[in-house]
C-alpha cells in the first residue's frame, strides 16, 4: 500500500502543482492518507509574492476537485483540505530563509548535549547555513543541524503563552 500511496501522492503533486502554478501559487506540501474506505488529501499552498488567502484556497480547492473527478484516481470517497502554511510557517530550505530575511525565526537545533531552541532574526544565508541575529550577536547555523524551524510570529497584544485558567470547583 505504501508504494501505491506514494505513486498517487506524486501524481497529485504533479497535477495540483500545474494548476497552482497557473494561479501564481505553489504546492508547499501534500499529505495523503488512506482510511478504511476513503482518502484524506491535505494540500498546503504557498505564494512567493505574498500570502495565500482564503479566496485562493477556495478557488484552488474547486479546481482540484474538478481535476480529481476528471482523473478518477480514487475508487472510494476522499476528503480534500486546502490551506496555507500559516503565519508560523515551517522553514525548510535556504530559499525559505532568504525569502524571510529580517523576520524572526524559531529553530530547534540538534547538538552534542541535546536539543537547543534558538530564536532570532534571519539576517543571512549561506549555501548550507542560515545566520540569525540572537540578542544582538550573529550566529551561523548549519541547516543539517536544524530539526525544526518556523517563523516566530509576534502578534501585538498576545504573548503566546498557554496559561491554564483555574476552574472553580462546583459545589452541590
Amino acid at each position: 500500500m505504501a508504494i501505491l500511496t506514494e505513486n498517487v501522492r506524486e501524481k497529485l503533486v504533479e497535477m495540483f502543482g500545474a494548476i497552482a502554478e497557473e494561479e501564481g501559487l505553489d504546492v508547499f506540501d501534500l499529505t495523503l492518507a488512506h482510511r478504511k474506505m476513503s482518502w484524506d488529501i491535505r494540500v498546503v499552498l504557498d505564494r512567493f509574492d505574498g500570502y495565500v488567502t482564503i479566496e485562493d484556497c477556495a478557488r484552488l480547492s474547486k479546481r482540484f476537485v474538478a481535476r480529481l473527478e476528471l482523473e478518477r484516481l480514487f475508487t472510494g470517497d476522499y476528503k480534500l483540505e486546502v490551506s496555507s502554511p500559516g503565519l508560523d510557517r515551517p522553514l525548510r530550505k535556504v530559499e525559505d530563509y532568504e525569502r524571510f530575511k529580517g523576520e524572526k525565526a524559531k529553530l530547534i537545533i540538534a547538538g552534542v548535549s541535546g536539543t537547543e531552541v534558538v530564536i532570532g532574526d534571519v539576517v543571512g544565508t549561506g549555501e548550507d547555513s542560515v545566520t540569525l541575529s540572537v540578542n544582538g550577536e550573529e550566529r551561523e547555523i548549519d541547516l543539517r543541524a536544524i530539526k525544526k524551524a518556523n517563523l516566530d510570529v509576534v502578534v501585538p497584544g498576545f504573548d503566546g503563552s498557554k496559561k491554564k485558567r483555574k476552574r472553580k470547583k462546583r459545589t452541590k
